[in-house]
């Protein structure tokens, strides 16, 4: 369903950044809408906060991912763990 691919694991802290990087280009385009990081990759751009976390428990368990919402800012919406 998914292919990730990673030279090394990324960090929170390095998917937080990837996250506010890519929300700022997405921004004009996405505003509102919610973007998952994870190994500093963006894996999708979903309209909803469940739609995104749903997909994070299915690709990830509960594995340390980035869901926010692009252009808000501070984003609002932030999960280090899947629970």
């Amino acid at each position: 369903k998914y292919t990730i691919m990673s030279e090394h694991s990324h960090t929170y802290e390095e998917d937080l950044e990837f996250f506010r990087v890519t929300s700022e280009e997405l921004a004009s385009e996405h505003r509102g809408k919610f973007l998952l990081v994870k190994n500093g990759e963006n894996l999708g751009i979903f309209s909803s906060f469940e739609d995104a976390h749903r997909t994070a428990l299915e690709m990830f368990g509960t594995e340390d991912v980035v869901i926010g919402q692009i252009g808000i800012d501070p984003p609002l919406n932030f999960i280090a763990a899947v629970v």
